[in-house]
């Protein structure tokens, strides 16, 4: 029986040691995705040029040339990055089921060049999860409904790469990617018990990179490990090496943030999971400050932003009209509408969300304009900024993705590393925030705590 590797590393030794190719690894990979894929849901579409393309880099490597770590590695991609070939890009939505594209992404162009097999596209909530106030994270009129394989559903809110962690907790790839304007990554990946890392909004090149939310939306990577992480954020960044030798010497300082963050209603269990886990963290590594809260948690939670609602809509109808995009719609509008006439698959739980972006007034950007200046100030400087530098710290550390509002409006990068179990037997996992461009931080930080104390509950 086909047992799929976990990490890009593993299969790299396997292809070192001539025990499998890209080929067969590819050939493997579609027929277990075949077989298994009705179980989750988790991706959309496979890419009928996935063995080709395997082929083609076993030659490349073969002559000697490697291009990079990801060199014949299958990745997978969230269903809203544009790819000049046959499959299409919905962002989910059943509006755009036949969208398609006569480019790649900026993203996708670079994994292209790096030696990456795109194997397909994964599943993911209607428009990122703005489409119903009331939908669930795991539905998809193009993909269907995601279904989490470590059994706890996504739910409410739970961020929009579902399918990219499903598919590679299913074994489908081992690394998958995908974006986040608030907790798309960071949720997904800690209720998969995956790693998943958010870099700054704006770090990646942005060439052709069509957002529906500007201010906030970055790519990002799930997969198995740390590592792994940093390989391909290493390929995303040039001149990056986030896989070299971490800072294993020093000694971290660490924020913990508690109020608005902890003692939710509901999520009792996950503040267990947290206590016990800071009750494992080796002080000689790790100096952990409590009660690190940002001063102003109440307006970042509580003030209405239209931001997020006015990008939504520009964004959109960029997308629509970009040369190169083959759409049969061309305004927010035209979405509603075909919504409206196919209600029962298109929007069984409504569209209250882009009735309020169509709603939105965007002629005049006074409103938008005093509104993101407010979410920077609240989210950055006076937020998490302030507390990083009042108190001297390294990062925050926090539950899950429990802090994704602060760090979605701030588009400050992220690193969740899952760290075992609830007592419930759900997936528990640490996001560790940091400043602007502080990667290498995080990532430092990554490889330290997954070594120390993740490998004691997932083993790593």
């Amino acid at each position: 029986m086909f047992k799929p590797f976990k990490t890009a590393i593993e299969i790299q030794q396997a292809y070192s040691r001539g025990e499998s190719s890209s080929a067969t690894l590819t050939q493997d990979l579609l027929g277990f995705i075949d077989t298994e894929n009705s179980k989750y849901r988790a991706i959309r579409e496979l890419n009928p040029d996935a063995l080709s393309i395997a082929k083609k880099l076993d030659t490349e490597r073969e002559a000697g040339r490697l291009r990079s770590p990801l060199h014949g590695v299958p990745i997978l991609l969230k269903d809203a990055f544009p790819t000049n070939d046959s499959m299409r890009t919905s962002y989910g939505v059943l509006a755009l089921a036949e969208l398609s594209t006569k480019f790649d992404s900026q993203l996708v162009s670079v994994l292209r060049n790096a030696g990456a097999i795109i194997l397909g596209k994964c599943s993911c909530t209607d428009f990122g999860d703005y489409m119903s106030s009331i939908m669930p994270a795991e539905h998809s009129s193009t993909g269907g409904i995601v279904s989490n394989p470590r059994g706890v559903r996504y739910g409410r809110g739970g961020g929009s790469s579902t399918g990219s962690a499903a598919a590679v907790a299913a074994g489908f790839a081992p690394i998958s990617i995908g974006s986040e304007a608030q907790n798309s990554i960071q949720g997904p990946a800690a209720n998969t018990g995956l790693c998943g890392f958010k870099p700054t909004v704006g770090a990646l090149p942005s060439t052709r990179e069509p957002s529906l939310v500007m201010s906030q939306t970055t790519a990002g990577v799930i997969a198995n490990t740390v590592t792994d992480l940093a390989l391909v954020m290493g390929v995303l960044m040039p001149g990056a090496n986030f896989a070299g030798l971490a800072n294993q010497s020093r000694r971290f300082k660490i924020g913990v943030p508690r109020r608005r963050i902890f003692a939710r209603t509901g999520m009792r269990r996950y503040d267990e999971a947290f206590e016990k886990t800071l009750s494992e963290i080796d002080s000689s590594l790790f100096e952990i400050i409590d009660n690190a809260d940002l001063d102003n948690i109440d307006d970042l939670f509580d003030l209405p932003s239209v931001v997020f609602k006015t990008e939504f809509r520009k964004g959109l109808e960029s997308l629509l009209t970009t040369p190169g995009v083959r759409s049969q719609h061309r305004h927010l509008g035209d979405i509603i509408q075909f919504n409206e006439t196919h209600a029962k698959r298109a929007i069984p739980y409504g569209q209250d969300l882009l009735l309020a972006a169509a709603a939105t007034v965007t002629d005049d950007p006074a409103i938008y304009l005093a509104d993101r200046k407010r979410d920077i100030s609240l989210s950055r400087e006076n937020g998490i900024d302030k507390i990083l530098r009042d108190a001297e710290l390294d990062a925050l550390m926090v539950p899950m993705d429990f802090a994704a509002k602060i760090t979605g409006k701030a588009g400050y990068p992220v690193i969740t590393i899952p760290s075992g179990e609830t007592s419930e037997g759900s997936p528990f996992a640490i996001s560790f925030i940091g400043t602007a461009n502080s990667e290498q931080m995080l990532f430092d930080i990554g490889f330290v705590y997954e070594k120390a104390i993740a490998a004691k509950h997932n083993n790593v």
